[in-house]
C-alpha cells in the first residue's frame, strides 16, 4: 500500500503532482505507481487517513462522538472523494456547496457588520437562500 504524508510541502500547489508524488515516493523508498488511477487513489486516500487522524483528535478533546462529516468546496463535487472519506472515517458524508467557503465569509462579515444577528440567524439564512443545500450523502461503512 502507497502512502504520503498530507503535510509535505512537495504536495502544496505544485507544478506537475505527479511528479511531487513521484519526488515523494523516492525520497521515502516507495516505488511508483503503475497507473493514473492508483495515483488518484493515494492522493484522495492520503486524504481520508489526514481527515479520519485529525477527527479523531477532535473526538479525544472533545469528549464527543462527530457522526457526520461536511465536506465544502471543489472535493465536494466528487461522489468517490466523499465515499472515501464515508468508508475511512466511518462517518457520514454531506457534500455542501462548492461556494460554502464563500458563504461562510459573507456570513461571518454580515454578523460582525451587524446585518446578521447570530450565527444562528446566518446558518438560517445560508439554508433558506441556497437552493440544493445538500447536494449528496455518502454512508458510512461499518
Amino acid at each position: 500500500m502507497f502512502q504520503s504524508d498530507t503535510k509535505n510541502p512537495g504536495f502544496y500547489n505544485p507544478d506537475d503532482m505527479k511528479e511531487a508524488f513521484d519526488r515523494y515516493f523516492e525520497k521515502s523508498g516507495q516505488s511508483q505507481p503503475d497507473n493514473t488511477e492508483d495515483y488518484v487513489k493515494i492522493a484522495y486516500d492520503s486524504l481520508c487517513f489526514s481527515f479520519k487522524y485529525y477527527i479523531e483528535k477532535l473526538e479525544q478533546l472533545s469528549g464527543k462522538i462527530l457522526d457526520t462529516f461536511h465536506v465544502i468546496g471543489g472535493g465536494s463535487q466528487s461522489d468517490y472523494l466523499n465515499q472515501r472519506i464515508a468508508t475511512i472515517c466511518r462517518k457520514e458524508v454531506i457534500s455542501e456547496p462548492v461556494e460554502g467557503a464563500t458563504l461562510g465569509n459573507i456570513m461571518i462579515q454580515g454578523i460582525a457588520m451587524g446585518y446578521i444577528k447570530d450565527i444562528q440567524e446566518g446558518r438560517e439564512m445560508v439554508g433558506n437562500s441556497y437552493p440544493g443545500n445538500t447536494t449528496s450523502r455518502a454512508k458510512k461503512v461499518s
